[in-house]
């Protein structure tokens, strides 16, 4: 909410005011207007910093929001009343002390924070154990039946997809299989769809139409099929899916991944593969990997204490213990050595491991430079597991007026590269993938944030909907 009312407020320092000359009759009400809004914007940054712990200065971003949450609606609509209602808030700002903070060049982070087209072995750590197993089901060649189905299952952040990934992109898999498909399942799990989405249909047609094209497809062929984020637990649809799976050659196989053990048990013909937290030891190795140079333990004894303790709160979440990680790092690159705060944080106090995990996003997300929270905001619009195209989305945070530079010898583009850097090296991005010149060319967002940035879109950076926050 506060970054989007910050490039409202950007927004009608410039065009939009020059627009309202036309509605109003006098020069004096324009100059007005304008450093009203200067003023205004000029404290945004403290009261951000200050809303997560002072109710006041929250309810005065939410009044802010109100008046100017959609710009297009100040146009048509720009009233006396309205200069007033903001003439009010600019007062009422005073009682809350804030500071004037331009903005900030967000620091640049260096290569080896940027993801890799693929999940490499590295980056998967404490998942040796399941990746064997997983690999021993596919490369089976002692399977007679059709299809068999591998369930891996666990909550969101444990790292689901990206084992799933780390096999289906296994060399061995890849020879081994004549067919491969990865589709998205998420919460709507219609056959139709799901089968138009292997066959890479976009335009509806008939069950009968599809189930022809697919056997046309998988007929004869050795197939794996990824099924990930599987929410539905209706036992008669997933039956009707598998007849279409039946048609393959022996030793076909989908992968499923889901956060619902009854899913795991109804879908699978293997056991479901549990995923839980990391050990000590590994957390702390992903960890490191995350928040000191080159993944070398720092000299600061302090850092390292309040690095444990928060790694053991964190549970062996590989999704929390990367934010949590990248966090560190930023703020030490920043020259901010005095963590204590991360300790100290009330999300550690809540009793549910999935609220904490979202916590840690959300604890991420406030510690963004405005413009990139904008950037994180817009990405909602699309539906989950959506894949980006970087350069695409890039333009269209450029379109919207997201992209704030301090140094007029950098382009917006330039500038947007980095917001996308800093955002996929703090994991509001995953699933990087690379073109032959070794580029980032699209990504995907995680499931989890992206809830979260459809959290703060529809109520604001306050998050007073979670239970105990």
């Amino acid at each position: 909410m506060d970054a989007i009312a910050v490039t409202t407020l950007q927004g009608l320092t410039s065009y939009a005011l020059e627009e309202f000359k036309l509605l109003w009759n006098g020069k004096n009400d324009v100059k007005r207007m304008k450093n009203t809004i200067r003023a205004i914007r000029a404290t945004l940054l403290d009261a951000e910093a200050k809303a997560n712990n002072n109710h006041q200065v929250r309810f005065w971003l939410a009044r802010l929001k109100d008046v100017l949450y959609d710009a297009d609606d100040l146009l048509d609509d720009l009233s006396t009343e309205v200069r007033g209602m903001l003439d009010e808030i600019d007062n009422d700002k005073k009682q809350f002390h804030l500071i004037d903070h331009p903005p900030k060049p967000s620091p640049v982070l260096e290569q080896r924070r940027q993801t890799y087209s693929f999940v490499h072995e590295d980056e998967i750590i404490g998942r040796e154990e399941e990746k064997d197993m997983i690999l021993h089901y596919l490369l089976d060649s002692g399977v007679k039946s059709s299809v068999s189905i591998i369930p891996i299952v666990g909550f969101g952040g444990l790292g689901k997809t990206a084992l799933a990934q780390l096999v289906y992109n296994h060399v061995d898999v890849h020879k081994h299989f004549g067919l491969k498909r990865w589709v998205c399942a998420g919460n709507e799990f219609d056959v139709r769809q799901i089968a138009q989405k292997i066959l890479g249909q976009a335009d509806p047609k008939e069950i009968e139409q599809v189930q022809q094209d697919f056997r046309q497809l998988i007929e004869g062929e050795k197939f794996l099929i990824v099924l990930d984020d599987v929410w539905n637990e209706d036992v008669g649809i997933w039956h009707k899916l598998k007849s279409f799976l039946t048609m393959g050659a022996e030793g076909s196989t989908v992968i499923v991944t889901t956060r619902s053990e009854k899913v795991g048990k109804m879908m699978g013909t293997y056991t479901p593969i549990i995923l839980k937290g990391l050990g000590g030891e590994r957390s702390w190795e992903l960890f490191c990997t995350m928040a000191f140079e080159r993944g070398r333990e720092s000299n600061d004894k302090e850092l390292l204490a309040i690095g444990k303790e928060v790694v053991r709160k964190c549970a062996g979440v590989p999704l929390a213990i990367r934010v949590v990680g990248s966090l560190v790092y930023d703020k030490t690159l920043e020259g901010i050595t005095n963590l204590s705060y991360l300790r100290n944080c009330e999300l550690w106090n809540m009793d549910h491991l999935e609220e904490r995990i979202f916590g840690v996003l959300k604890l991420s997300y406030d510690n963004l430079p405005s413009p990139m929270k904008n950037c994180v905001a817009f990405c909602s619009l699309f539906p989950k597991a959506f894949e980006f195209k970087k350069q695409m989305l890039i333009e269209m945070w450029m379109a919207e007026g997201f992209i704030q530079s301090t140094n007029q010898m950098r382009g917006e583009e330039d500038v947007g590269n980095e917001y996308f850097m800093n955002l996929l090296s703090r994991s509001f991005f995953q699933d990087a993938r690379r073109d032959l010149y070794g580029d980032i060319e699209s990504c995907k967002m995680h499931d989890l944030v992206h809830d979260l940035a459809s959290v703060i879109v529809q109520f604001g950076n306050c998050l007073e909907i979670l239970p105990n926050w």
